[in-house]
Formats: C-alpha cells, sequence, structure tokens
C-alpha cells in the first residue's frame, strides 16, 4: 500500500556469506565484472538477488503511518521513525524458518515528523522537521535540544560529541551535562556553510558538510578554517571509508575524496537514478546506494565497481533510508 506515492515499509535483508564472510557470487571485486543491473519487472520488488548474494528476510508493511525517514540500530533493538510523527522500537529475532524478523516493542509519539535518527550510549535522539531534536535515555529521561530554526537533516557522534546539522545552514555541537542530563549547545558552525546542510561526517580530522551546493570542509579544531569543493550540486549522503570518504550527490553520481579533499575517483550517475541515501556494508565489503525510484545499488569496495541493482520498493517507492546492522551482512531499508 502507497501513501501520496510513498510506501510506510521496512525491509530487512541480508547477505548471505561464504565461509570467509564475503558475499557469494561471481566477480566479487573482479575488474572484469560487467557493470549491469538485475532485471525486473517495473514496480515488483525483488525478494533474492542472486548476482550478490542477497536475500530479504522481512517486509513490514504499513510499519509506519506513512513513509520511513530513519532507521537506527542499537546493541538491543531497531529504531524507525517516520513523518507520522511516531518513533518505533523494535526486537529482532529469528523466527522459525531461521530467518530474522522484527516484532514492534513500543510506539513513541515525537510530537514533529522525524528527518533522522542517532543511538549514543544510552540515548535515542531524533531530529524533527522544526527544528528540535528529541532524545530519549533507557533511565526513563526525555529531554529536547532546542537550537536550530529549520529541519534537522544529519545527526553524528565524534569524541562524545553531538554534531548535528539543519536545513538553515548551521551545524552545532552538544556535550551531556551528566548533572541535569541535558546537552548543552557548546559550539556551532555557522558562516563557512553557504547552503542547508543535508549530511554531515566526521572522517580525516575534517568535518565533511554536504550541502545543496557540494561539500564543504571544516577544520574539526578551529570549526572556522574552511574549504569548498567541487564538483557545487546537492549531495545526498557522506560515508568514510579507509581514510577517504565518498559523497553521493542526489543525481546519482558518487565522488571519492583522499583526506585533503583531493578527488580520487569519481563515477557518472549508478542506473537507478537520483539518490537519496547510502550505507557501507561489512560484507564484501559493499556500499549499498537508496534511489528515489525505489531501487538499491551494490557497488564493491575498494574496487568502486557496481555489482548489481535491484527493485529493493514497490515502484514509485523512494528508498529513504539504510542502516547496517553491523551484523553478519544484515541492513535494514526505510521507504
Amino acid at each position: 500500500k502507497t501513501d501520496s506515492h510513498e510506501a510506510r515499509r521496512a525491509l530487512f535483508w541480508k547477505a548471505k556469506t561464504d565461509a570467509k564472510g564475503g558475499a557469494k557470487g561471481k566477480g566479487r571485486g573482479s575488474s572484469q565484472r560487467a557493470i549491469r543491473a538485475s532485471p525486473f519487472q517495473a514496480g515488483q520488488a525483488s525478494e533474492e538477488i542472486y548476482e550478490d548474494g542477497f536475500c530479504c528476510h522481512q517486509r513490514i508493511t504499513e510499519a509506519h503511518a506513512t513513509s520511513i525517514t530513519a532507521v537506527c540500530v542499537a546493541s538491543d533493538a531497531i529504531y524507525t521513525a517516520s513523518r507520522d510523527e511516531v518513533l518505533k522500537k523494535w526486537r529482532p529475532q529469528r523466527n522459525a524458518a531461521n530467518r530474522f524478523e522484527l516484532v514492534m516493542d513500543l510506539a513513541v509519539p515525537l510530537g514533529g515528523a522525524c528527518w533522522c535518527m542517532l543511538h549514543l550510549g544510552d540515548w535515542i535522539f531524533c531530529g524533527l522537521e522544526d527544528g528540535r531534536i528529541r532524545a530519549f535515555s533507557k533511565s526513563g529521561a526525555d529531554t529536547t535540544l532546542a537550537q536550530h530554526s529549520q529541519g534537522v537533516s544529519s545527526m553524528i557522534v565524534y569524541r562524545d560529541v553531538l554534531i548535528t546539522g539543519s536545513a538553515e545552514g548551521v551545524v552545532r555541537c552538544w556535550t551531556e551535562d551528566k548533572q541535569s542530563g541535558t546537552f548543552v549547545n557548546s559550539h556551532s558552525v555557522e558562516e563557512p556553510i553557504k547552503t542547508q546542510v543535508r549530511c554531515v561526517a566526521a572522517a580525516c580530522g575534517m568535518l565533511w558538510v554536504g550541502g545543496a551546493e557540494g561539500v564543504t570542509l571544516v577544520d574539526l579544531e578551529t570549526l572556522s578554517k574552511s574549504v569548498q569543493l567541487p564538483p557545487a550540486k546537492k549531495v545526498a549522503a557522506l560515508l568514510e571509508f579507509q581514510d577517504h570518504v565518498i559523497a553521493a550527490y542526489a543525481d546519482g553520481s558518487t565522488y571519492v575524496f583522499d583526506a585533503h579533499g583531493k578527488v580520487k575517483h569519481s563515477q557518472a550517475p549508478l542506473p537507478g537514478g537520483p539518490v537519496l541515501c547510502m550505507a557501507g556494508l561489512e560484507t564484501g565489503p559493499r556500499v549499498l546506494v537508496g534511489h528515489v525510484a525505489g531501487q538499491v545499488s551494490s557497488v564493491a569496495l575498494p574496487s568502486f565497481e557496481l555489482q548489481t541493482s535491484w527493485q529493493a520498493a514497490q515502484e514509485r517507492c523512494k528508498v529513504r533510508c539504510i542502516e547496517s546492522a553491523r551484523h553478519d551482512g544484515v541492513f535494514i531499508i526505510g521507504a
């Protein structure tokens, strides 16, 4: 079922592995592998991807009332959030067929649509479209971080500091006050960032900020010195890999930068088309890219060759988030 052409479903996928922990299939990391997409019938979601050894363990329809915008994996649970203003906690388990499945444990109203989510220690942070960040602790504590004036689009952790970016073009750093159980906005980065913040990453001693007009590199020590990296186009996601940063752009193209911001590799838009999200998968290893039309592309690392693309969600259902469980090649897709 769809809501304004957007599915509200969670998809639980797993990479089949061989004895060495790699994804099964021919051409793993092979330079002779041809770039091609998996055959699929338009609008029909695939259940098993033989080319790269993926299979779908579970599809949860109506997981939320509207499209899922964020997935977060903690040590004991998986959390999902949506535009329906609800945070849900799911318990992973194996079913009678020995496949993974999620069982809902808890639903918490957020009071606003969620754009992103992060797990840090005992805390779950939800970045909302109105600029607030709702934070929930296992101890039962509940607090709100309210300094952003527009939607919170990205959150990361760097040396126990929470770093958040938002649509007003500001990055904020937060530290926890242990006595009060609240978080204090200790530093802000405004001047070097020229456009809305879409994603952030801390890598190679620098803060990487993906915006509507490219990547801005900010010195993490001073939070002031900055460099604008070409190309000047909308960034969808950032991912660190072996002292490099992979930038996926909304048009489907990808660039690989070294620690100094120099382009080491660039690739034309993937066959799957425009991109919304990206995640790393330790099995392979792989980069998984989520597309607007419901497809997911699997790209081998470090060769950066496209292994396959498949229809993960129904036609006209956007793949909005992908999160690796960091265990046994398992990943979750939100659409």
